[in-house]
């Protein structure tokens, strides 16, 4: 388990911040669940040319 298992408010973090979000050329994400937990899951909208797929 890459050694995450404890380290969630890191993760979610990383996910939410802008630096990942440019990185990886997606727009900021939609959250859902409480913050920065093991259940909180992440909803990256992902485009090619522009059209969401």
């Amino acid at each position: 388990m890459c050694g995450l298992d404890r380290n969630w408010a890191n993760v979610c973090q990383a996910l939410e911040g802008e630096k990942f979000q440019k990185l990886a050329s997606v727009p900021e994400p939609t959250r859902t669940g409480p913050e920065r937990s093991t259940t909180t899951e992440f909803t990256f909208v992902l485009t090619q040319d522009g059209i969401a797929s």
